[in-house]
């Protein structure tokens, strides 16, 4: 998931030159960094988050709650600059992108 959406990220930026830059960085991103699998304890975290999101009427992007469940059963940070998708969520987030 954290591939496809740094992939389209990258391809939807209107600047030719910015888009080929970032498409460079993502394409060093996904061949140098491992690949953390979308397993049965994500789907676990998943569906309860997604419940109790539901239930405070506060539903989050499906993309956003398989990246969150991955790095939550994995012990891991989101990284990233759009922090306020994530702020519900109960995972690690940090944005590298401010001081």
């Amino acid at each position: 998931m954290v591939v496809a959406e740094l992939r389209f990220g990258a391809q939807r930026h209107p600047d030719p030159v910015r888009r080929e830059r970032l498409t460079a960085f993502v394409d060093g991103v996904v061949f140098s960094a491992p690949v953390v699998a979308f397993d049965a304890r994500a789907g676990e975290w998943l569906g309860l988050e997604r419940a109790r999101l539901e239930a405070l009427g506060t539903p989050v992007d499906l993309a956003d709650l398989v990246i969150a469940a991955t790095a939550a059963v994995n012990q891991l940070v989101v990284v990233t600059a759009n922090t306020r998708h994530f702020e519900r969520l109960r995972v690690a987030v940090e944005d590298w992108t401010t001081p």
